[in-house]
């Protein structure tokens, strides 16, 4: 009998320590490195969203494009229908509709 009661103060003292241990705060190294991870992960994301908003916030609407009147090159030409000038102040364009791009 006396082996037995031996037993049951080593379990009663190995579960005390592991009840101690399971209710100690909770600061080891893994907490660390997760909530380090965690930080640099909201900073990444915060970064993006800022990149983001940085990048496309003066971006015109389509409706603002489509309705916008591009300057032309003048062409003119001979009586013969034959191209005589293109003038053009700093780019030569030409409109093309839109089903005409391929």
């Amino acid at each position: 009998m006396t082996g037995f009661k031996k037993e049951k103060i080593k379990i009663g003292a190995l579960k005390k320590a592991y009840l101690s241990t399971k209710n100690k705060k909770k600061t080891g190294r893994k907490y660390v490195v997760f909530y380090g991870v965690l930080l640099m992960f909201s900073f990444g994301l915060l970064s993006a969203f800022g990149l983001a908003f940085y990048y496309l916030h003066d971006i015109p609407a389509i409706s603002k494009i489509e309705s916008d009147v591009l300057p032309e090159s003048s062409v003119i030409y001979d009586r013969n229908g034959g191209e005589l000038y293109n003038l053009y102040n700093e780019e030569k364009r030409t409109y093309v509709p839109y089903d005409q791009i391929s």
